[in-house]
C-alpha cells in the first residue's frame, strides 16, 4: 500500500511537470488548434489561412531595441481579428477584432505603436465561429534611438544624469512615466530644455522632499514638427528629480544644463613687475563672479621680443625694455586686464678688481648684483692655487709670490679679479 501511494505521488508529479512544460511553450489561453510561426520584419505573409479546425495563428516578433512596431493586415474572409500582445499575453498593445472582408473585397487594416525591447505575439483569429479564409500579414519596425536606462518608471528607480548630458526617452505602450535625478554640489541656476515628439507631454522638477519646484504643463509636438520649451530655475545644493509623463506614446529629448553666467570683471595677480633677462614670472588671472560659466582666458604680449607669455600666463624675460602682458575673457564679454613688465639686464660687481697681498695675508672680496646675490649663489675659483686660493665665501689667501686671477660666477655672469702676491 505504501508503495502504491508513492507511485501515485510520482505519477502526479510527472503530470504537473508536463502541464508546466506545455504552459511554458504556449500562451495560457492559446487554443489547442493554434499554429506558431516566426515573423521577420518587412516580410509579407501571403500564404496562410484559417480553417474551422485551425481558427487561430500566432506569430512571434523580436524587438531588439525599443521602437515603433506597425502591423499591416488584409483579411479575405468575413470577421477576422488581429492583435499584438506581450509574450506573456498579459498586455494587449493594440487590436482590431472586426474586420469584414471577402475573397474579392479584402478588408485592410494597419496600426503602429511604440514598444519596449522584448518578444511579442501577433494573434490572428476568426472573430466569429465558422469564419475561415486567407489573410496577409506584415510587421514593420523602426528604432526609437532612446538612450534612457530602464527601468526608470518610479522615483526610487530614477536614472542618474549629469548636467549637460542629453537624454532621449521613450513613452511606450508599457511605460507611461520616466524619472531622472541630478545632484548639485552648490547653488546654481539651471535650464531644463525639453523637446517633445509626442502629442501631449508633461515635465516637472521636484526636490528630494518631492515638492514641485518647477513644472511646464503640457508640451505638444510630433515627429514631423517637434516642440521645444525651456524653463530656468534657481536651485540650492541637493538632489532633484525630473518627471516626464504623457497619455500618448512617442519619444522626447531632455537636457539639464547650467544657465550661462557671463564674466563681469577680470584682474591679474600683478599690475606691474620687474624681472631680469632670462628669468620667468607666473601671472594669474581671476574672473568674477566665481560661478562664471566660462572662466578661460587668453594671454598675449604687445612686445614678444622683450617678454613672451605662455597660454597659462608664464612670462619669460627676453631683453631689456618694457612689455604689456594682457589676459582676455573668452565668453564674448571681451573683458581684459594687463600687467606692465619691465625687463632689466642682470649685473654682477666684484670689489676690488685688483688685489695686492703679502704672502700669508688674507682679503675678502665684496660681490653685489641685480638681482641681489647671496654667497651661496656665487662660485669662486683660482687660476693658480699655488699662488693664491679662494674660499667659498670669497676670502683670498696669498701663498706664494706671483700673479693669478680669481674667477667669480653669479647671476649668469662671470667676473675676474687680478691678484698679485709679494714675498714681503
Amino acid at each position: 500500500m505504501k508503495h502504491l501511494k508513492r507511485n501515485m505521488v510520482s505519477i502526479l508529479a510527472m503530470l504537473v511537470c508536463c502541464i508546466c512544460l506545455g504552459m511554458a511553450v504556449r500562451p495560457l489561453n492559446a487554443s489547442a488548434s493554434a499554429s506558431w510561426h516566426k515573423l521577420k520584419f518587412g516580410q509579407w505573409v501571403r500564404t496562410d489561412s484559417l480553417t474551422k479546425n485551425n481558427d487561430t495563428r500566432y506569430y512571434t516578433i523580436t524587438v531588439t531595441r525599443p521602437g515603433y512596431v506597425t502591423l499591416y493586415f488584409n483579411s479575405f474572409f468575413y470577421v477576422a481579428g488581429v492583435k499584438l500582445q506581450t509574450e506573456d499575453l498579459q498586455t494587449t498593445i493594440y487590436e482590431n477584432g472586426w474586420l469584414y472582408g471577402g475573397s474579392n473585397a479584402p478588408a485592410t487594416w494597419s496600426k503602429g505603436q511604440w514598444v519596449e525591447k522584448g518578444t511579442y505575439l501577433i494573434k490572428v483569429y476568426a472573430a466569429d465561429s465558422g469564419s475561415a479564409g486567407e489573410f496577409w500579414l506584415k510587421a514593420d519596425y523602426k528604432a526609437a534611438g532612446n538612450n534612457e536606462v530602464e527601468p526608470n518608471n518610479t522615483y526610487g528607480k530614477a536614472e542618474k544624469i549629469s548636467l549637460n548630458q542629453k537624454k532621449r526617452g521613450l513613452r511606450s505602450a508599457q511605460d507611461s512615466d520616466d524619472y531622472y535625478k541630478f545632484t548639485l554640489s552648490q547653488e546654481k541656476t539651471v535650464t531644463l530644455q525639453f523637446t517633445s515628439y509626442i502629442t501631449g507631454c508633461a515635465v516637472e522638477i521636484r526636490d528630494s522632499s518631492m515638492n514641485v519646484v518647477k513644472s511646464n504643463g503640457w508640451i505638444f509636438g510630433t515627429e514631423e514638427s517637434p516642440s521645444t520649451e525651456s524653463m530656468n530655475v534657481d536651485l540650492t545644493a541637493g538632489t532633484y528629480y525630473v518627471h516626464v509623463s504623457s497619455g500618448s506614446t512617442g519619444y522626447y529629448d531632455l537636457i539639464v544644463k547650467p544657465v550661462k553666467v557671463l564674466a563681469e570683471d577680470i584682474t591679474i595677480s600683478r599690475d606691474a613687475a620687474t624681472i631680469y633677462k632670462g628669468n620667468k614670472l607666473q601671472l594669474r588671472a581671476y574672473v568674477s563672479p566665481s560661478d562664471t560659466t566660462n572662466r578661460k582666458v587668453v594671454w598675449s604680449t604687445n612686445n614678444p621680443y622683450i617678454a613672451s607669455v605662455s597660454s597659462t600666463g608664464l612670462v619669460t624675460a627676453k631683453a631689456p625694455g618694457k612689455a604689456r602682458i594682457t589676459a582676455r575673457t573668452t565668453d564674448g564679454t571681451k573683458l581684459s586686464a594687463s600687467c606692465t613688465i619691465t625687463v632689466r639686464n642682470k649685473t654682477l660687481t666684484v670689489s676690488p678688481t685688483k688685489v695686492t697681498l703679502v704672502k700669508g695675508k688674507y682679503k675678502t672680496l665684496k660681490v653685489t648684483g641685480a638681482p641681489a646675490v647671496t654667497t651661496k649663489a656665487l662660485k669662486f675659483s683660482t687660476t693658480n692655487s699655488k699662488i693664491a686660493t679662494v674660499s667659498a665665501t670669497g676670502r683670498i689667501y696669498a701663498k706664494k709670490a706671483g700673479t693669478c686671477r680669481i674667477k667669480v660666477v653669479g647671476n649668469g655672469l662671470t667676473r675676474y679679479v687680478t691678484v698679485t702676491v709679494k714675498a714681503k
